[in-house]
């Protein structure tokens, strides 16, 4: 759980992404949806080999529905441990770094 920042945006960009984690490793995709607006971007900027183009870029909400379905189909636990959240000056983005605790389901 990250320190709670003295200004009420970030506060409120950190829940809402709080409660974005949460319930991906809870594996609610209905409750995960509704959290999600219809513009939304999952992107994962890094990507193993040292490319510059981002690992995974989902735009939209189906394509990011889609994504989670298929990660959550794979795995039968998901967590993220050891995390560090970081809020954007304007407060209109929050960065996660973390490790996946992952356990695949096959």
């Amino acid at each position: 759980m990250p320190t709670e920042p003295q200004d009420a945006s970030a506060s409120s960009s950190l829940a809402a992404v709080n409660a974005y984690f949460e319930t991906y490793e809870g594996k609610d995709q209905a409750a995960l949806a509704g959290l999600l607006t219809d513009d939304v971007a999952y992107v994962t900027p890094f990507s193993a080999s040292g490319d510059l183009k981002p690992f995974l870029d989902f735009q939209g909400k189906d394509a990011v529905m889609g994504h989670i379905k298929e990660v959550m189909g794979n795995f039968s636990q998901i967590a993220f441990v050891n995390q560090t959240f970081t809020v954007s000056q304007d407060f209109s983005a929050v960065f996660l770094e973390a490790q996946g605790n992952l356990v695949s389901a096959k």
